[in-house]
């Protein structure tokens, strides 16, 4: 499980008794630790949670290895070809972003894949502008990590205009990939997987011939979200101005029956995947481990007095109250105990066939919902993140969110679902909102 990390706090707040030695030892330790950061060419102040990224790598992994499972594979007993496709349009104004991917992506080929398995890694925006040969994955290539890495695209296409295609690059990929389609996991990294279009331009569209080919030998896994995206995964930038919960879309599109050569041994034997919580690589360490080591009792020691403190941050709750209507008992429960990224609960109509202890039942004394799911609300550092599953949008305080909207501690928003869409065939497309008042405390 993945330990929650506490949120920085002014100094003056946290008992002398706790920091005095923390603090002490800090101030012995800045000369060393400021070497190695001097020596990174790429600047520390804004960079990647570490954990949110082995946790969102931990739930991407067991997406594929579920899917490919549906489809008649089994990724413990046969090797795979994973194809990286990252979206590169929008990394000159989120370099964040890109530097997620690319951390994201490492951390899914070190943990997933063994030797005799195939790597390809593309870049893709209007259309697909950078792919590499399928490489096959050697010990080395897991254990020193810089040949992988440096198959990544690190910058967006020359001449890169906003927007992207994807599924016009689903339908490329597909079609580079023909001779092993059976074989292939395509894993597509976006900041929206909706695509958008630059001026004057028109994007593939699900109807385009060649995508519709493309699916005849793969499968794009169903929407979770609005945006279109497979999977969408929760991480956390660390930034001077302060930490700022993100979500990336993952598109998955798999073999339609899947069939890979057979390993000699079980996969998850060979690989060396780090416990959960234990942080990956990054940023890379520096020369000598002794400053390393004693960095680490600092922050120990920092993180100690911190949680004596601020452990009274857990135990929050969330409520929801409807803006018309009867709902009684109104929701209310604690977000003690779920991890960062891990469903809270989901809205649902009356009737939703897979319900459990985690749904919210939209009584009819509130509004006649049809029987589906509305809303999807995953747990973040700060509180929770509504998330409106397709086809219901998003609209908070006035504005639409596509992606979901946080809600953080402390705070009350007024949110509204709404969707046209056929969801009985006697009616027709219907109109459907529902409006809701939604706080954590």
């Amino acid at each position: 499980m993945m330990r929650q990390r506490l949120k920085s706090s002014p100094l003056t707040s946290v008992k002398k008794s706790y920091l005095t030695p923390a603090l002490l030892l800090s101030v012995l330790l800045l000369p060393m630790a400021s070497a190695p950061a001097a020596a990174q060419s790429t600047p520390l102040s804004t960079r990647v949670e570490p954990r949110t990224i082995t946790k969102a790598e931990t739930k991407l992994q067991q997406e594929i290895i579920d899917s490919v499972q549906r489809r008649g594979g089994d990724l413990t007993k046969q090797h795979v070809h994973l194809l990286l496709a990252f979206s590169t349009s929008h990394y000159p104004q989120d370099p964040s972003a890109a530097l997620a991917a690319r951390e994201l992506a490492w951390q899914l080929v070190k943990n997933m894949l063994v030797p005799g398995d195939h790597l390809s890694v593309a870049a893709w925006e209007m259309n697909v502008w950078k792919q590499t040969e399928p490489k096959v994955i050697t010990a080395e290539d897991l254990n020193s990590e810089k040949p992988i890495r440096d198959l990544f695209p690190l910058t967006a296409r020359p001449d890169t205009q906003p927007g992207h295609d994807t599924e016009r690059a689903i339908a490329e990929l597909a079609a580079s990939v023909s001779n092993r389609a059976s074989s292939t996991v395509m894993t597509l990294f976006v900041n929206n997987a909706a695509s958008v279009a630059p001026r004057g331009q028109r994007t593939a569209g699900s109807d385009d011939p060649a995508y519709q080919s493309a699916l005849s030998s793969f499968t794009r896994l169903a929407s979770s979200a609005a945006s279109g995206a497979s999977v969408q995964l929760p991480y956390t930038v660390i930034q001077p101005s302060g930490n700022r919960d993100r979500l990336m879309d993952v598109v998955l599109v798999v073999p339609r029956a899947f069939s890979g050569a057979t390993l000699a041994n079980d996969r998850f034997s060979r690989t060396q995947r780090s416990p959960l919580g234990q942080e990956p690589p990054f940023p890379p360490p520096g020369p000598g481990p002794i400053p390393a080591l004693l960095g680490l009792v600092a922050l120990a020691a920092l993180g100690w007095g911190a949680w004596k403190v601020l452990g009274s941050r857990r135990g929050q709750q969330l409520r929801i109250r409807p803006t018309e209507g009867d709902w009684e008992p109104e929701p209310s429960f604690s977000l003690e105990g779920i991890n960062v990224g891990d469903e809270v609960a989901q809205i649902v109509g009356p009737n939703y066939e897979h319900g459990g202890a985690r749904q919210l039942v939209v009584p009819r004394s509130v509004r006649d919902l049809p029987n589906v799911a509305v809303a999807r609300l995953e747990r973040t550092r700060q509180g929770i993140r509504i998330v409106p599953l397709a086809p219901f949008g998003l609209i908070v305080e006035g504005e639409a969110a596509p992606g979901g909207r946080e809600v953080k501690a402390g705070q009350q928003v007024s949110a509204r679902f709404e969707a046209t869409h056929e969801f009985n065939s006697l009616y027709g497309a219907e109109t459907v909102e529902l409006p809701l008042v939604v706080t954590v405390d």
